[in-house]
C-alpha cells in the first residue's frame, strides 16, 4: 500500500502518515526500489491503534506504548496503560472526595480534620508530592500557618479543601489562573461556582476513562493481530513444562 491508500482509510493527510511513522508510533515503511514507502496490513493495523489510543493518552506515551510492541514487549506495552490508568482512577478518587465536599452540607465534614497536618501529611492525605504543594505555595493559590516552634508549614481544613479544589481542577488540565478564579469564588463565599468546576473537572475525568478503556481495548487487539499475546501464553506455558 502507498502512504495515499492509508491515509484514505483513516480520513487522514498522507503527511500524517509519514509523520507518525517518522515519531514512531507506526512500524518503519518498506521502501522500493525508487524510495517509495509502502505499506503492509501490520501498518494498518498499527495505525488504528494510534489514532484510537489518542483520546486518552499523550503522545509521548503512545510513542512509548509502540515502542514496546515493536520490541515485541506486548506485557511491557499493557503495563504502561494500565499504570496510566492507575493514575486517573486516583485522580478521580480525589475529585470525588472534593464533589462530596461540596454536597455533604458541611464543606469541611468530608476532611475529619481533629488537628492541623505537616506539609507530609498532607501529602499523603491528597497523594500530591510536597515539592507541588510548595511550587502552589509559590503561586500564591494556598498560605499554609506556620507552626510557632519549629516554623514547620502546618494546614488546616480549610486549606486541605482548597488543596483539594487546586489538584481536582488541575487534573482537567485547567490553567493556574482558571484555578486562581475558582478559589476567589471559594474565598467569597460562592461554592456553587467552585462545585461547578469540579463537578465538571469530574466528568472530565470520568470522559478520560472511558476514552483510556477504548484505548486499551484497541491495544489488546493489535497484541492479538501481532500474535503478541499467543507468544507470550506460549512462553509461560513452556517454562511450566521444563519445571
Amino acid at each position: 500500500m502507498r502512504p495515499i491508500d492509508v491515509a484514505k482509510q483513516f480520513n487522514i493527510s498522507t503527511s500524517t502518515v509519514r509523520k507518525y511513522e517518522d515519531e514512531g508510533l507506526i512500524p518503519p515503511s518498506i521502501r522500493n526500489a525508487n524510495g517509495y514507502r509502502k505499506y503492509e496490513p501490520k501498518h494498518v493495523e498499527y495505525m488504528a491503534c494510534v489514532l484510537a489510543m489518542q483520546a486518552g493518552f499523550s503522545r509521548s506515551q503512545i510513542i512509548q506504548v509502540m515502542a514496546c510492541m515493536m520490541d515485541g514487549k506486548a506485557n511491557e506495552a499493557l503495563l504502561i496503560c494500565s499504570r496510566h490508568q492507575a493514575e486517573l482512577i486516583r485522580e478521580l478518587s480525589h475529585a470525588q472526595k472534593t464533589v462530596n465536599m461540596f454536597t455533604s452540607g458541611d464543606i469541611f465534614r468530608e476532611l475529619k480534620l481533629k488537628r492541623k497536618l505537616s506539609i507530609q501529611e498532607v501529602s499523603q492525605l491528597i497523594d500530591v508530592p510536597d515539592t507541588t504543594l510548595r511550587h502552589w505555595e509559590k503561586e500564591g493559590l494556598v498560605v499554609p500557618s506556620r507552626n510557632k516552634d519549629n516554623n514547620y508549614r502546618m494546614y488546616d481544613a480549610n486549606q486541605i479543601a482548597r488543596l483539594l479544589i487546586i489538584k481536582t481542577i488541575k487534573a482537567a488540565v485547567w490553567s493556574l489562573e482558571h484555578v486562581r478564579e475558582v478559589l476567589q469564588d471559594f474565598d467569597n463565599k460562592q461554592p456553587e461556582e467552585a462545585y461547578k468546576v469540579a463537578l465538571d473537572a469530574l466528568n472530565y475525568l470520568y470522559k478520560m476513562n472511558l476514552y483510556q478503556h477504548q484505548g486499551m481495548h484497541a491495544l489488546y487487539t493489535l497484541c492479538l493481530s501481532q500474535g503478541l499475546v499467543a507468544q507470550h501464553y506460549q512462553q509461560d506455558y513452556s517454562f511450566f513444562q521444563n519445571l
